[in-house]
């Protein structure tokens, strides 16, 4: 009778962690993987998931010493909680929940409408990765938001950087990411340093001097704006500061988080 019980602790033991395996790599698959953990460590989540498997499947099936019921009885409710926690997460939600968006909101508005022109709505993230390596989109017109940065050396072309604070896990990973704007429109004045703004525009490569060129922004973040491209704007408008200024979402197509 002793052999029988031990052989139910161990499968359950084993089957706890096929389940927390199993509830891994369903977050995974959800695509909300960075909600947690940041997506560059998303391998090592996937190696976990594997060995936790391995190893659940191994339990569940040998023989072995009589496991204490009190961690057996502890570890499983970590796992109901942990499955729990991600099934609700998992759930399509149709609120903003304020600092991300781990599903794309119904009714979105894609774009938004300037002198009869349609502008795809982007952050500037998500921009910086139409502009590195998705060229079939580069030509499109987008609308972005940023923070303007202001430096002597961009005055003297009448260029400014916009940028905004990216964070993939927390503050201390947060970059500035964002592009050079050139070529402002005839009689456009330069936005104050520090200056919220909305850039109706367009990627354009980037003139010769700036790849030779680094402006000299101090800021507590590393600055990455891209190399090659630039915006070169329609119209420009100062706005508000939104109410969350960090990105904390990049998604590959329309409607962008913007």
């Amino acid at each position: 009778m002793k052999r029988i019980f031990t052989r139910i602790f161990h499968s359950v033991e084993g089957l706890l962690l096929i389940a927390l395996s199993l509830a891994m790599g369903l977050l995974m698959a959800s695509g909300n993987h960075w909600l947690y953990i940041s997506p560059r460590f998303e391998w090592l989540s996937q190696l976990t998931a594997l060995v936790l498997l391995l190893v659940g499947t191994l339990t569940a099936w040998r023989p072995g010493r009589r496991p204490r019921l009190s961690a057996v009885i502890i570890f499983g409710g970590f796992v109901v909680f942990g499955i729990g926690a991600n099934y609700l997460v998992l759930q399509p939600r149709p609120t903003d929940w304020g600092f991300s968006r781990p599903h794309r909101v119904v009714g979105e508005e894609p774009y938004k409408i300037h002198n009869g022109l349609s502008y795809t709505r982007i952050n500037l993230a998500e921009l910086y990765e139409v502009a590195e390596g998705q060229p079939e989109k580069r030509d499109v017109p987008y609308v972005v938001r940023g923070m303007v940065q202001r430096d002597p050396q961009l005055d003297s072309y009448r260029e400014f950087l916009v940028l905004r604070t990216l964070v993939w896990c927390c503050l201390a990973d947060a970059i500035l990411v964002g592009f050079r704007v050139q070529d402002l429109p005839e009689g456009q004045e330069l936005p104050k340093n520090g200056q919220w703004i909305e850039l109706f525009g367009e990627l354009t490569e980037a003139s010769p001097h700036w790849r030779h060129e680094a402006p000299h922004i101090s800021s507590i973040f590393p600055m990455n704006t891209h190399p090659r491209y630039g915006l070169t704007p329609h119209h420009i408008r100062p706005i508000e500061e939104p109410p969350m200024a960090f990105i904390f979402e990049i998604r590959d197509g329309k409607p962008y988080a913007y």
